[in-house]
């Protein structure tokens, strides 16, 4: 995966709206109180390829101390393991990390530092899913992926529990896929995992008519069981069609924190011919930053 120009995600204030995820996923495994104690200063959700060594980089924003000394960081689940920080002069701090077991993992990391105003503390939750029953999609197949983001305002079809927050995100990563090839390509899921990604956000299909953008979301009913090989899955593609799916991040943004990293490293699952094949993807990173403020 190569990471993606950061250009187009500028900072800018983010919403008082907590998604509720940071209340109910499983990859936290921390209680509230500590929780509410603890800012959340980053989000790492990646997709492994098989043969993967598992080693990954966590990006989180300065906090901006002053003159931080003492840096540390603890993994809070046996499938991970941290090494040390680095680059912390600068704006993005960077924590490499290292899947272990082969299982898909979700981690709660700590980080720490000292400065001339105390102790700082923040949490990352980390999310890592290798692939397991998919082969890569050849190169030459004629399906293209490309990617984008737009931030809001826009239009959500539904706005009922739990869809409304998606209106409060600060950004919204956009999937295209174009079928070049001779045959029809279903898009299964963005995700080696969609019922953990749905935990992180619900998948949207962009729809646009006369200058307007709407995003529908996606049941996760028809979220197929990759094993199981069935399900209708996400987009049907007919030799030359294109659609768009998206996901909204950043609802979670100024959860006690000024300042948040989501990364997204996904490898959409796609059917051709009947069998299974995963898209090798970008790895993609978005800095939020506004008022600090506790959960509502």
């Amino acid at each position: 995966m190569r990471e993606l120009p950061n250009a187009a995600h500028r900072r800018r204030p983010v919403p008082r709206t907590l998604l509720k995820w940071v209340a109910v996923s499983a990859i936290c495994a921390l209680t509230t109180t500590a929780l509410a104690a603890t800012p959340l200063v980053g989000i790492h959700y990646q997709d492994l390829e098989p043969g993967s060594t598992g080693e990954i980089t966590i990006v989180l924003p300065n906090p901006g101390l002053a003159d931080p000394t003492g840096f540390a960081a603890t993994s809070h689940d046996a499938c991970l393991s941290v090494g040390d920080l680095y680059n912390t002069r600068f704006d993005i701090w960077r924590l490499p990390a290292t899947l272990l077991g082969g299982e898909a993992c979700h981690a709660t990391v700590t980080v720490s530092a000292q400065s001339s105003a105390g102790e700082w503390s923040g949490l990352l939750f980390i999310t890592l899913n290798p692939v397991t029953d998919a082969a890569p999609l050849d190169p030459d197949a004629g399906l293209t992926l490309r990617y984008g983001s737009r931030t809001p305002w826009l239009e959500v079809t539904e706005t009922q529990a739990p869809y409304a927050y998606a209106q409060h995100a600060t950004t919204i990563a956009e999937f295209t896929f174009e079928n070049g090839a001779a045959a029809p390509i279903a898009i299964m899921s963005l995700s080696v995992d969609p019922d953990r990604l749905a935990s992180l956000s619900p998948t949207f299909s962009l729809h646009q008519a006369g200058g307007t953008v709407a995003y529908q979301p996606v049941s996760p009913a028809r979220f197929p069981r990759i094993r199981a090989a069935r399900g209708e899955g996400l987009a049907s593609l007919q030799p030359g069609g294109t659609a768009t799916l998206a996901v909204a991040v950043g609802a979670e943004a100024g959860r006690g924190s000024e300042r948040l990293a989501i990364t997204l490293g996904l490898l959409p699952i796609v059917q051709l011919a009947g069998e299974h094949y995963y898209l090798t993807g970008a790895v993609a990173t978005y800095y939020f930053e506004g008022q600090a403020h506790g959960t509502p």
